[in-house]
C-alpha cells in the first residue's frame, strides 16, 4: 500500500507524491509564490497561473521541444530511491515531512487510495447511492441491441437475473479497519 500511496495510480488519476513538488524558477518568478502558497490556491486560480505561464513562455512551442518551459521540475523517485530516502530521513514520516508538498500529496493520496482513510461523509454517500439505486433499463431493448450488434447470446441469457437482483442492504456503520481489499 505504501507504494500505491507514494507512487499514485495513473489509471485512477492519483498523482505521485513528488508530482509538482518543486516549481521551476521561471514559474516561481511568474506567479511570485512558493509551492505551498500555490497549492493552497483554489483550483481555478492555479489554472489561471498555469495558463498565463504557458501563454507567455510556451506560445507556439510544441510540448516536446527543448525550448518548452515547464512550470514544475520533474522529480523522479522510484521504489529503490524511495526506500533509500526513507532510510536516510530515519522514517517514512520524516521523509514525507521533508517537503511540505510531499505531505500535502501524501495525505491526499492516502484518502484516495486507502479505504480505511475515506472520509465518512463520502463513504455514507456511496452506501446511500448503492442501497437506493433503482435499475430502470428496458431489458428487451438492451437484449435486442446485444444480439443484433454483438451476438452475445450467453450474456443476454444472464442479463435478466443479473439486473433484476436488488442491491443487498449494507451496514453503513461499517468498521473500516475490518475491511479487506483483496
Amino acid at each position: 500500500m505504501l507504494e500505491h500511496v507514494c507512487f499514485g495510480d495513473t489509471a485512477d488519476n492519483v498523482p505521485k507524491i513528488q508530482t509538482n513538488s518543486e516549481m521551476s524558477q521561471d514559474f516561481h518568478e511568474h506567479c511570485g509564490l512558493n509551492e505551498v502558497e500555490f497549492w493552497h490556491l483554489s483550483w481555478a486560480k492555479q489554472q489561471e497561473y498555469l495558463e498565463s505561464f504557458n501563454e507567455i513562455h510556451n506560445k507556439g512551442i510544441k510540448g516536446n521541444s527543448k525550448e518548452f518551459k515547464k512550470p514544475f521540475n520533474d522529480k523522479r523517485l522510484g521504489l529503490k530511491s524511495l526506500l533509500k530516502e526513507i532510510e536516510k530521513a530515519g522514517s517514512l514520516e520524516n521523509f514525507i515531512d521533508s517537503n511540505p508538498i510531499y505531505r500535502l500529496n501524501f495525505d491526499r493520496n492516502t484518502k484516495l487510495v486507502l479505504l480505511s482513510k475515506m472520509p465518512l461523509d463520502i463513504f455514507n454517500k456511496i452506501i446511500s447511492e448503492y442501497t437506493n439505486f433503482e435499475m430502470n433499463y428496458q431489458y428487451e431493448i438492451l437484449k435486442d441491441y446485444l444480439l443484433e450488434n454483438y451476438s452475445l447470446k450467453t450474456v443476454v441469457g444472464q442479463l435478466a437475473s443479473s439486473f433484476n437482483a436488488k442491491p443487498k442492504n449494507i451496514d453503513n456503520t461499517c468498521n473500516f479497519e475490518k475491511l479487506v481489499l483483496f
